[in-house]
């Protein structure tokens, strides 16, 4: 659990996710595959938190399930305490806006025939959090800056897939950070990039913790990645929960045999 005090801002209980083997339907029970088995964890304001897993070990259905795309089979996502499942309308908008994901890739994340412009300020306009043409492209120019890009006419216009990789992930943040969240769901963000625009996007990510007071979930199947950015892993493995801990204790003492190997494969690959 969150080691900062207080009231988590983004909680998960015993979450249970279940999808039916292919060929069968949903309520076919021994038939279904468990995706996440009882994971609990918490997030404080303000502190970046790594799952950390291979892949098929469940991190990025949890991340969902975090963030709202998802709902658990059994078990409870709490943001600032309060049940999602027990929202409804305008108060159940108003949690999942404070939760945003980020995806692993970009390309397939935002629209292709859309502008960058556009994509931005979709958010904006869809959850009206400014009013008039004018104030919207101004932030929009912010969000495009905070994130590295300038909001020239020539960025503006342009589409994804005139972008490089690295260009359309800043894009991606930029549209999530337009919803104004307190926390982002990152789900392997720069797996995909090469490994000098990891690095600055790591960094930007950090920067961006500070500047937006913002809590993320940093999903990734390299525990160097994480042992960067974050304080806390949490360790999946078959959809459980195999090891939690500070980042520097977990990788100087890990428990489960299994964070021994992503350990090792860090250490061959570094």
């Amino acid at each position: 659990m969150g080691e900062r005090g207080g009231m988590p801002v983004l909680e998960a209980r015993g979450v249970v996710r279940r999808y039916p083997r292919r060929g069968l339907t949903i309520g076919d029970g021994p038939g279904s595959v468990v995706a996440v088995n009882g994971v609990s964890l918490a997030l404080a304001d303000g502190e970046v938190l790594g799952i950390i897993g291979r892949s098929g070990a469940g991190k990025s259905t949890l991340g969902r399930i975090l963030a709202g795309l998802e709902r658990p089979d059994e078990g409870e996502v709490l943001f600032a305490g309060e049940r999602l499942s027990a929202l409804r309308g305008e108060a159940y908008r108003r949690a999942r806006r404070r939760v945003q994901i980020v995806f692993q890739d970009p390309a397939a994340a935002l629209n292709p025939r859309h502008s960058i412009e556009r994509i931005v300020a979709e958010p904006i306009v869809v959850n009206g959090l400014v009013r008039g043409r004018e104030a919207r492209g101004e932030r929009v120019a912010e969000l495009l800056a905070a994130v590295g890009l300038q909001a020239t006419t020539g960025l503006l216009g342009r589409r994804p897939g005139e972008l490089s990789g690295g260009e359309r992930q800043r894009v991606a943040i930029a549209r999530a950070l337009a919803c104004e969240p307190r926390v982002l769901v990152l789900d392997e963000p720069v797996s995909l990039l090469d490994v000098s625009v990891q690095g600055r996007l790591l960094n930007l990510l950090l920067d961006l913790r500070a500047c937006f007071s913002l809590a993320m979930v940093l999903i990734t199947h390299d525990l160097a990645v994480a042992a960067r950015v974050a304080e806390r892993i949490v360790v999946m493995h078959a959809g459980r929960t195999v090891e939690e801990g500070r980042v520097a204790e977990v990788m100087r003492a890990p428990r489960s045999p299994y964070t021994l190997e992503l350990l090792e494969a860090a250490s061959l690959a570094g």
